[in-house]
């Protein structure tokens, strides 16, 4: 972490962040436990990536609306629920309730922009386990950062969730990222934890 609500970080927040980076130096099984938890995210996400095509309904956006930030022609979708989608898994119940908007690069058939919102109420698990009220909103856009590597530039996220029937959570969350440099090759954690805790910062005074 770098800065905290677009400002620099104080000496104390600096020290905090530095804190744990190292603690996950020391600690391998720690850094570990959260990678397992990464992984099993990311497969989470995988699968709605490879459902998402059954699930939905696409058609070409009218106009189609051109995003300013892109340099070349985009082909523009549309995108609501298939009402005869039956969803296999209690993750791509999701599915069923989300509409949105995606842009794809012409040339490189790339996705470079998604808008989605909840069009209705999504339960997981009868309702018993959560709820994704309708209202909520997710933003994710995507840039080649060189050689044809691809990476998020902002993802903006706020969704409202019943957890276990008892608690009601507010995601409200906004992430950009720029200034990509491509590393020569890959590394372990170890070696970029050491290179971010070198990266000078300018701290609030």
């Amino acid at each position: 972490m770098i800065q905290r609500n677009g400002q620099p970080l104080t000496p104390e927040e600096d020290a905090a962040e530095r804190s744990r980076l190292t603690d996950l130096l020391d600690s391998p099984k720690d850094f570990i436990k959260r990678h397992k938890r990464y992984t099993a995210a990311r497969g989470y996400a995988l699968e709605l990536v490879r459902q998402f095509p059954r699930a939905t309904i696409f058609s070409y956006a009218p106009g189609p609306p051109q995003r300013p930030n892109f340099r070349t022609p985009q082909v523009v979708l549309d995108c609501t629920p298939d009402p005869s989608y039956k969803p296999p898994t209690i993750v791509t119940q999701v599915l069923t309730g989300i509409q949105g908007r995606i842009w794809i690069d012409r040339e490189t058939t790339h996705v470079l922009r998604v808008e989605g919102s909840v069009l209705r109420a999504v339960d997981f698990g009868w309702g018993f386990l959560a709820r994704i009220y309708p209202g909520g909103t997710v933003e994710f856009e995507q840039i080649n950062t060189g050689g044809n590597r691809w990476a998020y530039a902002s993802l903006r996220e706020n969704v409202t969730i019943r957890e276990m029937m008892v608690k009601t959570v507010q995601q409200h969350s906004t992430m950009t990222t720029a200034d990509f440099q491509l590393l020569p090759a890959p590394i372990d954690y170890q070696e970029a934890i050491h290179i971010l805790l070198a990266t000078p910062l300018q701290l609030a005074k």
